[in-house]
């Protein structure tokens, strides 16, 4: 495990339109010890050139793996994450510049295992819409069991704590 490195696990299927800028958001991020692991789970569209494109960059890899959902394809970038923290992006969701740098930051502070954040929704175009989703303050387990209050591109877990938590497959 590398101390101080992010994992981000990005699964992809079919992503080709907005993957793109879900890699970019990535990399133009204020934090730049990070590794983007970006699973295609059997993608049929052009997924492939795109994320190729990308690396360039050698902290971005490509794992592939016939379609097996989303859940199989985020375990299968956990298990292979090298990094002290990990994050969850899906191939439609886009990070603000400063997201890892004030996250990493804020989890230091409080000497916390996860942080997580409220977020906005976008449309096709990038452009928020509704009213932002505001998350709870503090977030028990028991809280969890009920009902999953964190937006999954929000959270940020330290495995060194715990070690790698894999999702439940339906």
């Amino acid at each position: 495990m590398e101390k101080d490195l992010v994992s981000i696990v990005m699964p992809c299927y079919n992503g080709k339109r907005f993957i793109g800028e879900s890699i970019e958001s990535v990399i133009n991020q204020t934090y730049p010890k990070w590794e983007l692991l970006i699973v295609d789970d059997g993608s049929t569209d052009d997924s492939i050139n795109v994320i190729k494109h990308y690396q360039t960059d050698k902290r971005i890899k490509l794992i592939r793996q016939s379609n097996s959902g989303s859940a199989a394809a985020r375990n299968n970038g956990i298990r292979r994450s090298k990094g002290q923290y990990l994050a969850l992006l899906d191939s439609d969701d886009i990070w603000k510049p400063n997201f890892l740098e004030e996250q990493i930051r804020f989890m230091k502070e409080k000497s916390a295992i996860c942080v997580y954040s409220s977020y906005a929704m976008i449309n096709k175009n990038s452009k928020e819409i509704l009213k932002p989703v505001k998350v709870k303050d503090k977030i028990t387990s028991k809280d969890m069991e009920s009902l999953n209050y964190i937006g999954c591109l929000t959270g940020l877990y330290d495995q060194s704590k715990h070690g790698k938590i894999f999702l439940k497959r339906n």
